[in-house]
């Protein structure tokens, strides 16, 4: 057998029913480890096949063996296999899994120890948690018939017979039919070592240690469970003399929750009824508002019409300003004109009367001639003749007059029209810009 060194993979691990058979063939079946792993050679690149049996509950049932490619040229001849090296270990595993498909059998000693409670099926805790290996089995060189249909044609079983004369003990995997028994494969295994025992056994203490820790971990859960059951259990029988009491509370609770609901009922009609009123008031307050905002709308529409008639009043009124001054220029010109036609008519009457003095005087002065020296008819005529140049003289002097009155009514006349005339502007005025100051906001 080639030298042995660290397994570098592992290829499956399950607890299969294995049947002992001793050298007094006093067989009995026990669940025991198998494991197949790989390691490499120490002096090659090539591995080796490994396979392992043990059993907890034995130390001392420990047995392996390494297969490395040239003992497989050697079994393969010795056995007629079909297979190469390569899907070895695949076929063993599937013949290990219809291993497995058979019920496991114990020896009476086994069934008693378990019974009893001495001892624990360990099967699933053997080196290592099969759960975390995941191990497909292939399906190579296998009929098409079923597992089940073999299974019922034909079992399977792992058989390992001891030999105490040499370290050489046969491991085979057999088919028993209605007709024969067939071995599909064997090998031979070697006992391990005391120290590969030590080893192993350290590792199960290791196990152990760490499912006791589990157990004293669990048992400390259970006490402490155990303790919260109590005080339960205490705290319950306190309760229950309180039950009286408790029952009474109910029922005032009872009592003060019907109240409770009826103010409640109460005070939700009377909520209700304050919400009806509200939701009217808000009713009437949003006609309110929509009037409101049709009222602004209509006063906005007239306030916009007085803004117009405000700036045409303002417009009216700087035209009657300016109407007002020219008005105000003419009457000026007027007053003036009318004062020249005063001062020309003071000075005609001025005239006149200093010339009807004059004629008064020389009246008296003829009159006093004639009646001196009395006058002759000539000096009638020169008399007369002044008399009517005067009286002519007196007639245009009164036809002017009369021309300067009538000028002076008509430019009178005309001052009043224009005077009532800016008067009428002046009130038209003052009445569109009062209006106005009362439109502006």
């Amino acid at each position: 057998m080639p030298p042995e060194s660290s397994p570098s993979e592992l290829l499956y691990h399950a607890t299969v029913p294995l049947t002992v058979i001793p050298p007094s063939n006093l067989k009995f079946t026990q669940s025991t480890a198998l494991k197949l792993f790989t390691r490499s050679l120490p002096s090659t690149s090539q591995k080796a096949l490994v396979v392992e049996l043990s059993y907890l509950n034995d130390e001392n049932f420990l047995y392996s063996t390494s297969i490395s490619e040239s003992d497989f040229a050697l079994l393969k001849q010795q056995q007629e296999l079909t297979i190469d090296f390569s899907a070895l270990s695949n076929d063993i595993s599937r013949l290990l899994e219809l291993c497995k498909a058979e019920p496991v059998m114990k020896s009476d000693l086994q069934k008693a120890q378990i019974e009893n409670g001495l001892i624990d099926d360990l099967s699933s805790l053997i080196l290592s948690t099969p759960s975390k290996i995941s191990f497909k089995l292939p399906l190579t060189n296998q009929t098409p018939t079923s597992a089940a249909s073999q299974q019922q044609d034909s079992t399977y079983s792992a058989e390992l017979h001891l030999n105490p004369i040499s370290n050489e003990h046969t491991f085979k995997i057999i088919e028993i039919t209605k007709f024969r028994k067939i071995t599909h494969f064997k090998l031979i295994l070697q006992r391990a070592s005391d120290d590969r025992i030590k080893h192993f056994l350290s590792v199960v203490v290791q196990q152990r240690s760490a499912e006791a820790k589990n157990l004293i971990e669990q048992l400390v859960q259970a006490q402490l469970q155990l303790n919260r059951t109590n005080q339960e259990t205490l705290t319950l029988q306190k309760r229950g003399k309180h039950a009286q009491q408790l029952e009474q509370y109910r029922v005032e609770n009872e009592i003060q929750r019907k109240r409770m609901e009826d103010g409640h009922a109460s005070a939700l009609a009377s909520l209700q009824v304050q919400n009806s009123q509200l939701s009217d008031d808000v009713s009437k307050l949003g006609k309110q508002l929509s009037e409101m905002t049709h009222n602004k709308q209509s006063t906005d529409e007239q306030l916009s019409m007085k803004t117009n008639q405000l700036e045409q009043s303002e417009r009216t009124r700087s035209d009657l300003l300016r109407q007002t001054e020219n008005l105000q220029s003419q009457l000026a010109q007027l007053e003036k004109s009318s004062k020249t036609q005063s001062e020309r008519l003071i000075a005609v009457e001025s005239i006149l009367a200093e010339k009807e003095k004059y004629i008064q005087t020389l009246l008296i002065s003829l009159e006093s001639e004639k009646r001196r020296a009395g006058a002759t008819e000539e000096k009638e005529q020169l008399l007369q003749q002044a008399h009517d140049a005067l009286a002519e003289q007196l007639a245009q002097a009164g036809k002017e007059m009369e021309r300067g009155n009538e000028q002076l009514r008509l430019q009178a006349e005309k001052i009043r029209k224009l005077v009532n005339k800016v008067k009428e502007k002046s009130g038209e005025s003052r009445r569109r810009l009062s209006l106005a100051d009362s439109v502006k906001p």
